[in-house]
């Protein structure tokens, strides 16, 4: 390589080279020698500098080193490390290139061609800029809802000493009188609805809450909208009081006058009892995951009461409410398991033999009813058995838990059915069959060979007066044999449903009793909660105030009057119709 004074940027020559056109290098005929690089033409490096590029509108000439190059193929290109990117890039080349004629004039106003160097400089210059990450918009699919306020381990947050003092004056008991209560009630339940995100299933739990515990809901009468001087002369809370939707109402004949304290009582555990027994299962259901929802509801609004202490002297009566939402969860599904298995294979067998439900059904459909080698006629869900296996079934389980009186007896023919009669029962004991008696009828098989009984045990009943949803008038003899303090009575039922039962359990079933003393019952009419209670408020469901009749009343000269005026009313609607 030459010695010069003066030489090319390594990518000035590379651009040079990427310009040069190659078609000026081929031959006459437009084609290139494909033999062997030391055999093809050479050019020197005047020849090399003097080709024009294609692009280039004037001639360059570049002081650079012997290239050699044959046909077609560039010159080979030493790679160097790039220069460092000067702190203010210059449009200005590095070195100035050395020209071999003049330049030629631009015209006045054309703009400066940006020179090959300025470009690659430029480029480098936006590579190594930091490149701005651009922000992703948020979709909204992974945002997690707001909270409830009813999720299982939720807790309010901390009260503030300033909410301490305005919770201490609100709730402050001034004195013992139901005025006083009524008034932290009504405030804590706005209170407590402002704090809670309540959808429309649990707002109707809520309203239909309290509206058992006398408490309305729904907007007062005779307010009408909010002026500006009420606005402006008012402060949140007496406003939040004016719009409140939820209060006991006075002055009105559907439930006694709150302000006469003497007639009511604040039964906060009553009005669990009611509700979660009887109201809610009759208007909201009876499947587990409602009886969880209602009682969460209940169970978190008690909760609420405890926490901002609204009635600190009724703190051990709201704890008792609080226990029976728990209460309710628990005997709610085992009342479900025993309506499955209720009244059990004995039942079903005596019922089918002497008299009852299963033996009209047994005569309807005695050719499906006859299981013949099918051993589905042993599970406790059949609806009925064949007279032979009726016939086992019975006899057997007289052997094993009855007396030796019954088993004789039971023995010999001429047994009947002497009474039945509707009883409501609550259990007081449950026996299950022992382990020993469990194997003893184990042994006990079908004479088929289909199978064997089941154990069954002895459910230890007292006389209950009944869900109370209506007075029963009974006769004397009735009324000796429904006396609460009566003797305990029992009856035989599978280990199976026995597992489910427990004290205090209550149930209205259809009772039969034979003659040799051996009681069996074929329906359950209904199965309630050891908290069962029907409040005398839910008599007053649909109440409405009386309008007075301004109709005049039939007297002797006028005894044609009300219908007269009947048929006043009538001709007025049909005119309307018309």
């Amino acid at each position: 390589m030459a010695p010069h004074s003066v030489g090319p940027e390594p990518e000035e020559l590379s651009r040079a080279i990427s310009e040069l056109d190659l078609t000026t290098l081929r031959g006459t005929d437009g084609t290139a020698d494909e033999a062997e690089p030391g055999n093809g033409p050479r050019y020197t490096r005047d020849q090399l500098l003097g080709i024009r590029s294609k692009s280039s509108p004037v001639d360059v000439v570049i002081n650079l080193a012997d290239v050699a190059t044959s046909g077609a193929r560039t010159p080979p290109v030493h790679t160097t490390a790039p220069p460092p990117t000067p702190e203010h890039p210059s449009a200005a080349p590095a070195s100035q290139p050395s020209t071999t004629s003049e330049q030629p004039k631009k015209e006045e106003g054309a703009a400066d061609e940006p020179t090959p160097q300025a470009n690659m400089a430029d480029e480098r210059a936006a590579e190594e800029e930091p490149k701005k990450k651009k922000k992703k918009k948020s979709s909204g699919k992974n945002k997690k809802p707001a909270p409830t306020g009813f999720e299982e381990f939720y807790a309010d947050p901390p009260i503030t000493p300033e909410e301490h003092v305005e919770e201490s004056d609100i709730y402050s008991e001034e004195a013992p009188h139901i005025h006083t209560t009524t008034r932290r009630i009504e405030t804590c339940i706005q209170r407590y609805r402002a704090r809670r995100r309540l959808d429309s299933v649990r707002n109707n739990i809520l309203t239909k809450y309290f509206s058992l515990g006398g408490i309305e809901s729904g907007a007062k009468a005779f307010n009408g909208g909010l002026d500006t001087d009420t606005l402006e002369n008012s402060t949140a809370a007496e406003i939040a009081a004016i719009q409140a939707t939820d209060f006991i109402r006075t002055g009105s004949s559907k439930y006694y006058d709150p302000e006469n304290d003497e007639h009511w009582v604040v039964d906060w555990e009553g009005v669990a009892k009611g509700f979660l027994s009887y109201r809610a299962p009759k208007l909201l259901g009876d499947e587990e995951h409602e009886v969880r929802q209602y009682s969460a509801v209940v169970r978190n609004f008690l909760n609420y009461v405890l926490a901002h202490g609204v009635c600190p002297e009724y703190t051990k009566e709201v704890m008792a409410a609080r226990k029976i939402c728990d209460l309710a969860e628990k005997e709610f599904k085992n009342i479900a398991d025993i309506q499955l298995k209720l009244p059990g294979d004995f039942n079903i067998a005596t019922s089918t033999i002497y008299g009852g439900e299963y033996k009209d059904r047994l005569a309807a459909y005695a050719e499906w009813a006859n299981p013949g080698e099918d051993p589905n006629g042993w599970s406790a869900e059949a609806p009925m058995f064949s007279e032979a296996i009726a016939q086992f079934i019975f006899k057997g389980v007289v052997a094993m838990v009855g007396t030796k009186d019954h088993y004789d007896r039971a023995m010999k023919d001429g047994i009947f059915l002497t009474q039945s009669q509707a009883r409501c029962f609550e259990v007081v004991g449950v026996e299950l069959a022992s382990d020993s008696a469990i194997k003893e009828f184990a042994c006990i098989k079908d004479p088929r060979g289909l199978g064997s009984l089941k154990p069954v045990g002895k459910l230890f009943v007292k006389h209950w007066e009944g869900p109370g949803f209506e007075e029963e008038d009974m006769t004397d003899d009735e009324s000796v044999h429904n006396d609460a303090d009566g003797p305990i009575e029992e009856l035989w039922v599978e280990n199976h449903i026995l597992d489910h039962c427990y004290e205090g359990l209550k149930l209205e079933v259809i009772v039969r009793e034979l003659n040799i003393g051996v009681r069996y019952f074929d329906r359950c009419v209904g199965l309630y909660p050891s908290f069962h209670l029907y409040l005398p408020n839910e008599k007053m469901t649909g109440w409405k105030d009386p309008i007075p009749n301004e109709r005049p009343p039939p007297t002797e000269d006028d005894p044609e009057v009300e219908e007269a005026a009947m048929n006043a009313i009538m001709d007025d609607e049909a005119r309307d119709l018309e």
